[in-house]
């Protein structure tokens, strides 16, 4: 199927596109950027999008597809580590991974986007396998499940509504501030 993919074993891994959710963009056919890029919006958000510069922080899930009798293997996912990570946009952070910058940058906040990332787009470099974590030539195709969960300094984001005082309280109920 076009946009789904098959993981060997989610395990215990938390994912933001589950099985119901594969099972409803499995025959999606991915949107195409100029750089080659390919994307499926699982979730259109309803919030700000991300402007070049801007922080933001979201929720991915990386996987890998080894091939047989392997399947797809999640290398990274910060669902379980209990944190979002933070990125820079729109800037070609040497850290950062060209495809997810390019990604990003078209999301709103609330959203989940599954980009299919490859080439000069993908890991610049080769990454070593460490344990739970296979290994990643340079340039191989992968897969990122996104949520672009927040931008600081954003008005009426993913949280929704025109009441800051409520979006404060649920972002320090979800933070735990």
């Amino acid at each position: 199927p076009a946009g789904a993919i098959k993981l060997a074993d989610a395990g215990e891994h938390k994912l933001l596109c589950d099985a119901a959710c594969e099972e409803s963009i499995a025959g999606a056919e991915p949107t195409s950027t100029p750089s080659g890029l390919r994307f499926i919006d699982i979730t259109e958000g309803n919030g700000a999008a991300p402007l070049p510069g801007d922080q933001v922080s979201m929720n991915t899930v990386g996987s890998i597809d080894k091939g047989p009798p392997y399947g797809a293997v999640i290398f990274e996912d910060s669902l379980d580590r209990g944190s979002p990570i933070d990125i820079r946009v729109g800037t070609e952070e040497p850290l950062l991974i060209k495809g997810l910058d390019e990604g990003v940058m078209g999301m709103k906040m609330g959203g989940v986007r599954r980009l299919f990332i490859e080439g000069d787009l993908s890991y610049g470099k080769d990454i070593s396998p460490r344990p739970g974590i296979p290994a990643i030539p340079k340039g191989a195709p992968v897969v990122f499940d996104v949520e672009l969960v927040y931008i600081p300094g954003a008005v009426d984001g993913a949280l929704g509504g025109d009441d800051d005082a409520d979006d404060l309280a649920a972002l320090e109920e979800e933070f735990g501030l």
